[in-house]
């Protein structure tokens, strides 16, 4: 069995230091749940970026792809 003597000045920095440290807690999931959310929409935003990239490129693929003028076919028989 063990036990513990207080004061009333040592009680009461007991109770401040613990507030303190519940207020440091909340304060550290606070900033946790704001990182995540950028990091979150970051990520959303690069893949949309990326999805517009690749949609332009194939744009550009295929109005650079030379369309034939006329066919071969029957020209050789």
């Amino acid at each position: 069995m063990t036990l513990f003597a207080l004061t009333d000045k040592g009680y009461a920095n007991l109770g401040e230091n613990l507030s303190s440290i519940r207020a440091f807690i909340e304060q550290q999931k606070a900033i946790i749940v704001a990182y995540e959310n950028y990091y979150k929409e970051s990520g959303k935003a690069i893949e949309d970026a990326n999805k517009e990239i690749t949609k332009s490129q194939e744009e550009v693929k295929k109005s650079v792809e030379p369309s034939p003028a006329f066919s071969f076919k029957g020209l050789f028989k």
